[in-house]
Protein backbone atom coordinates (compact mmCIF):
# COMPACT_ATOMS: atom_id res chain seq x y z
CA UNK A 1 0.00 0.00 0.00
CA UNK A 2 2.82 2.39 0.16
CA UNK A 3 3.53 2.57 -2.67
CA UNK A 4 0.24 3.19 -4.15
CA UNK A 5 0.24 6.35 -1.49
CA UNK A 6 3.34 7.63 -2.86
CA UNK A 7 2.13 7.44 -6.39
CA UNK A 8 -1.38 9.08 -5.16
CA UNK A 9 1.18 11.87 -3.44
CA UNK A 10 2.65 12.39 -6.80
CA UNK A 11 -0.76 11.88 -8.60
CA UNK A 12 -1.93 15.20 -6.26
CA UNK A 13 1.38 17.22 -6.87
CA UNK A 14 1.43 16.82 -10.53
CA UNK A 15 -2.45 17.80 -10.73
CA UNK A 16 -1.82 21.43 -8.40
CA UNK A 17 1.40 21.82 -10.17
CA UNK A 18 2.61 24.77 -12.90
CA UNK A 19 4.16 23.32 -16.13
CA UNK A 20 7.75 23.75 -14.35
CA UNK A 21 6.51 21.99 -11.67
CA UNK A 22 4.84 19.85 -13.66
CA UNK A 23 7.99 18.61 -15.38
CA UNK A 24 10.11 18.93 -12.44
CA UNK A 25 8.17 15.82 -11.05
CA UNK A 26 7.77 13.60 -14.67
CA UNK A 27 11.51 14.25 -14.27
CA UNK A 28 11.99 13.37 -11.05
CA UNK A 29 9.62 10.12 -11.13
CA UNK A 30 10.24 9.24 -14.56
CA UNK A 31 11.07 5.62 -14.47
CA UNK A 32 7.94 5.14 -12.41
CA UNK A 33 6.13 8.02 -14.17
CA UNK A 34 4.23 6.11 -16.65
CA UNK A 35 3.59 3.38 -14.57
CA UNK A 36 1.93 5.57 -11.87
CA UNK A 37 -0.06 7.45 -14.70
CA UNK A 38 -1.62 3.67 -15.51
CA UNK A 39 -2.33 2.56 -12.68
CA UNK A 40 -4.20 6.42 -11.24
CA UNK A 41 -5.96 5.44 -14.75
CA UNK A 42 -7.27 2.50 -14.01
CA UNK A 43 -8.35 2.83 -10.43
CA UNK A 44 -9.89 6.14 -11.96
CA UNK A 45 -12.08 3.73 -14.37
CA UNK A 46 -13.33 1.55 -11.17
CA UNK A 47 -14.27 4.21 -9.72
CA UNK A 48 -16.57 5.92 -12.17
CA UNK A 49 -17.63 2.38 -13.02
CA UNK A 50 -18.73 1.92 -9.68
CA UNK A 51 -20.65 5.13 -9.54
CA UNK A 52 -22.48 4.42 -12.91
CA UNK A 53 -23.59 1.21 -11.28
CA UNK A 54 -24.55 2.49 -8.15
CA UNK A 55 -26.51 5.22 -10.03
CA UNK A 56 -27.88 2.80 -12.16
CA UNK A 57 -29.12 0.69 -9.21
CA UNK A 58 -30.76 4.04 -6.86
CA UNK A 59 -32.73 5.37 -10.14
CA UNK A 60 -34.70 1.62 -10.23
CA UNK A 61 -34.97 1.69 -6.69
CA UNK A 62 -32.46 -0.79 -5.37
CA UNK A 63 -30.87 0.39 -2.03
CA UNK A 64 -27.56 -0.84 -1.13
Amino acid sequence: MEMADGAIRIVEKYAMADMKGKIEIILDNYPNFLEIMDSFEESLKYLILNDRRAARRRSMGILE
